[in-house]
C-alpha cells in the first residue's frame, strides 16, 4: 500500500499558536464539558441548571450556559456531568465534550474574518446558533462582548476550519 502521509500537513493536534491578523485574534480553547441534551426544551434547560439558552445574535456569557441548536436541542457548556443516555420526561443527553473543538474569535475585526465563511446579520436574529462556517457545520455565537466569537466545530474539521482562519 502506498504511503500518502506526506501529502497533507501533520494535524497540530489541540495546542497551537493564535492566529494573529488585522484586528483579530483566534485561538483554540478548551472548555471543561459540553453536553448535548436533546428533548423538551423546558425539561433540557433544567436538567442543565440554566433559565435559558442563547441564540443568535445574543451574547453568551457565564463560567456555565447553555446554546439553543434547534427547537429541541441545546448544548450545556462547562455545565453539571450528566450520564449519557435516555433520561426521565424523554430527554436524551451525549457527552460532547471530546467531539467538539472550540475556537475564539475575538477583536474589531472578528465579524469580517468570519463572514467570508458565513453570514452573521445581527439584524436578523435565530433561535439557534447553528451555522454553515465554509461548508462546515458549526456552532457560532457571540461571547461577553460584541466583539468576541466562539465558533464549536466537529473535531474531525478543526485543521480545515483553522486554515480558513488562517487565510
Amino acid at each position: 500500500m502506498r504511503d500518502d502521509s506526506l501529502k497533507w500537513d501533520a494535524p497540530l493536534g489541540n495546542t497551537r499558536a493564535d492566529i494573529a491578523g488585522d484586528g483579530y485574534r483566534a485561538s483554540l480553547i478548551q472548555l471543561a464539558r459540553q453536553t448535548v441534551l436533546s428533548g423538551p426544551i423546558e425539561t433540557c434547560l433544567k436538567i442543565a441548571t440554566q433559565n435559558t439558552a442563547f441564540g443568535w445574535p445574543e451574547i453568551a456569557s457565564g463560567k456555565i450556559y447553555a446554546l439553543r441548536l434547534r427547537r429541541d436541542r441545546i448544548l450545556s457548556v462547562n455545565g453539571p456531568g450528566l450520564p449519557d443516555g435516555w433520561h426521565n420526561h424523554g430527554v436524551a443527553i451525549s457527552d460532547m465534550t471530546g467531539a467538539y473543538a472550540v475556537i475564539e474569535v475575538n477583536g474589531p475585526r472578528a465579524i469580517d474574518l468570519l463572514n467570508r465563511g458565513t453570514e452573521l446579520d445581527t439584524a436578523l436574529p435565530s433561535g439557534s446558533v447553528a451555522r454553515q462556517f465554509h461548508g462546515f457545520a458549526t456552532l457560532i455565537y457571540r461571547w461577553q462582548s460584541q466583539t468576541c466569537y466562539r465558533l464549536h466545530v466537529e473535531r474531525c474539521y478543526l485543521e480545515a476550519i483553522w486554515r480558513h482562519l488562517q487565510g
